[in-house]
């Protein structure tokens, strides 16, 4: 029975019935799959403001699964976001870690721009960004470039908003201000 939930979901999900194709994934037991549409599918559920999709998702996956693929601790934290920030913000942590163990840049700037908003909209205290703010000096140090102009913005985004919150007076801000004004007309 769970080969043919599995075809029959594989169908499904090919045809552009996702929602489908992920309760039949869960009832065949099939997390590989599972884990496979949620990444393929997920910025689009973003997109498209269905984060309590992503959640019930996400909640089919056991939580070991989850914090071992770091784009899945990720998009947890983004799920997590509107909603728990402070969960969030250790989901984001979880996966920056495993990133920059990686050295996967695009994962490093994206857990980090969800730090820094998790930090913002949580109940924990702004203090805790100057660590991050220090930390995305260390970083652009190492990788020495944003991987893509849409990450950049992200971060210089989410910056500029935690720091108009906090403002730390050791941060450089008229050169994010700068790359902000350069952002209009380059996103």
């Amino acid at each position: 029975i769970s080969r043919i939930q599995r075809t029959a979901a594989k169908i499904l999900e090919e045809s552009g019935q996702v929602d489908e194709a992920v309760s039949l994934y869960r009832e065949s037991g099939d997390s590989n799959s599972i884990e496979r549409t949620i990444l393929h599918n997920v910025r689009a559920l973003v997109s498209q403001g269905r984060y309590q999709t992503i959640g019930e998702w996400m909640s089919y996956l056991p939580k070991t699964r989850r914090d071992e693929n770091p784009w899945l601790s990720y998009w947890e934290g983004i799920w997590c976001l509107p909603f728990q920030p402070d969960e969030s913000s250790s989901c984001f942590e979880r996966a920056f870690t495993k990133f920059k163990a990686a050295h996967d840049a695009e994962g490093v700037f994206s857990s980090l721009a969800g730090i820094i908003e998790s930090i913002m909209y949580g109940n924990n205290s702004l203090s805790n960004l100057d660590e991050w703010f220090k930390t995305l000096d260390k970083l652009l140090r190492e990788f020495r470039q944003f991987p893509t102009e849409e990450i950049r913005g992200r971060v210089v985004c989410s910056l500029i908003r935690a720091v108009a919150l906090r403002r730390p007076a050791f941060f450089p801000m008229d050169s994010w201000v700068e790359q902000a004004h350069e952002l209009t007309y380059t996103l």
